[in-house]
């Protein structure tokens, strides 16, 4: 019964992270990531758990993003200054 309350505020703070994420300059990716945390403690929650998928499809959206990321960086890492 407590980690299924605990879901539920987790669920919330997500829920809420992303209500607050319309001013960043990169919204979609952070609602997509907080999004699906949401999702997948509501589920667990409300169910007690969640499918293997779940947790798996934020991880696939969390690496996505990484990837576009390094993919699109310009970072010089041999120079400091």
């Amino acid at each position: 019964m407590v980690f299924r309350a605990l879901n539920g505020l987790m669920a919330a703070l997500f829920a809420l992270a992303v209500a607050v994420q319309y001013n960043d300059p990169d919204p979609v990716r952070w609602m997509a990531i907080y999004g699906a945390a949401c999702i997948v403690t509501l589920m667990v929650a409300i169910r007690g758990r969640a499918p293997t998928a779940a947790p798996v499809a934020v991880g696939l959206i969390v690496w996505a993003w990484c990837v576009y990321w390094a993919s699109t960086s310009r970072a010089d890492l041999g120079t400091y200054g």
